[in-house]
């Protein structure tokens, strides 16, 4: 007998090929629980948290009771398909804390899934780390337990692994155009299209295809054009790409660039407003989220809006230099969905500060705060 659990596009059971569902789990309830077991299967939650959430209002004793009766039935039923002895340990509760533990031979597609993103980031080698991320986006059929997406547990959840996947196409794709391969980095892109919400990344890699004639474009330039930056850091492409555009408008510019253009403002007795982006972590983990966060932080600025790296994150200069306008673009930033599951993603901090310069002696205070 080989059962796997599916997660992704909705979840399911399957005995030898064979798909179960109800049977396995009993009932709705009972399913949604070992669902929420299994998203939580490297932890042990506690039956105040079991009650807050599928036994909302009830007291403890009632709680209690309808807790133990959903236990029972999946017990039950997964003892019909697995046997008594994983049915008693496949839920576990005890002293107030309940968990699962899987069965060995047991598959899980998501659990699969992260363990390839770790196989593909651990090696070392760029072809075998392509195959290791296509085994990965192949296991990926939709958004994590549809089933359950009206129950708020179940959200973060869709949010971490829709970044996973977007996360493992770039890449691929950053790899194949590196191996020169690029008619399957174009079909992986059709996949990033297809995602929600729609990146900027898979629709500027469309567009740049699209506006290639043939493969008559040299490589080096359709990396540059296709992934925003060179694969070293960011600090190469400000030294040799100065005057990217970004999608929304804005361009990105060599830090000295800005600064100049930001003292001649100010010299001028003009209002300087800007934005300060702020990303913790490790100078090669900050890299790895700004490439990440350009197009969605881009896509909030404007045509004239100058966009410089700097070690910590990012300096933006907007061309409009009304104090309450830097606010705004901040808080529109800082409360965008996309920037908040890349930060679930990376696990770091991404903070935007405004900041409105009246003299060139703030404007190189505010750099050597920068550099």
């Amino acid at each position: 007998m080989k059962l796997e659990i599916r997660t992704f596009g909705g979840f399911g059971v399957t005995e030898d090929g064979g798909f179960l569902y109800q049977p396995f789990c009993g009932s709705p309830k009972s399913c949604e629980l070992f669902a929420f077991l299994l998203a939580n299967q490297e932890s042990k939650i506690s039956y105040d948290k079991l009650f807050e959430l599928f036994w909302p209002g009830a007291n403890y004793e009632k709680a209690r009771q309808n807790l133990n009766s959903t236990i029972y039935l999946t017990r039950k039923c997964i003892q019909k398909y697995m046997g008594k002895v994983f049915s008693d340990h496949v839920i576990v509760n005890s002293r107030s804390m309940c968990w699962i533990t899987l069965p060995e031979g047991v598959k899980v597609d998501f659990i699969e899934f992260e363990a390839l993103i770790e196989k593909a980031e651990a090696d070392p080698n760029v072809e075998s780390k392509v195959e290791w991320l296509k085994h990965a986006v192949e296991l990926y059929l939709g958004d994590f337990m549809t089933d359950f997406s009206s129950s708020h547990w179940v959200r973060p959840y869709q949010r971490r692994y829709l970044y996973l996947q977007i996360n493992a196409l770039t890449e691929l794709q950053r790899l194949l155009i590196m191996l020169d391969r690029l008619s399957e980095a174009t079909l992986y892109n059709e996949q990033l299209l297809l995602l929600r919400p729609l990146n900027h990344i898979g629709k500027n890699m469309r567009k740049a295809i699209d506006d290639a004639k043939g493969l008559e474009i040299e490589l080096d330039s359709l990396k540059k054009v296709l992934l925003g930056q060179k694969e070293d850091s960011l600090a190469i492409e400000q030294e040799n790409s100065p005057g990217f555009n970004l999608p929304g408008g804005a361009t990105i510019v060599k830090l000295e660039d800005l600064l100049e253009k930001a003292r001649t403002r100010a010299d001028k007795s003009e209002e300087v407003a800007t934005l300060i982006l702020t990303v913790s972590g490790s100078s090669g983990l900050r890299e790895k989220v700004m490439s990440a966060i350009q197009s969605e932080v881009a896509k909030k600025l404007r045509k004239g809006d100058l966009f410089a790296f700097t070690k910590k994150g990012a300096w933006i200069l907007l061309g409009n230099g009304d104090p309450s306008l830097a606010e705004n673009v901040r808080k529109r930033i800082s409360e965008d969905e996309s920037l908040v599951g890349l930060s679930i993603l990376y696990s770091v901090e991404i903070s935007f500060r405004a900041k409105v310069l009246k003299s060139s002696l703030e404007v190189d205070r505010l750099k050597v705060q920068l550099l």
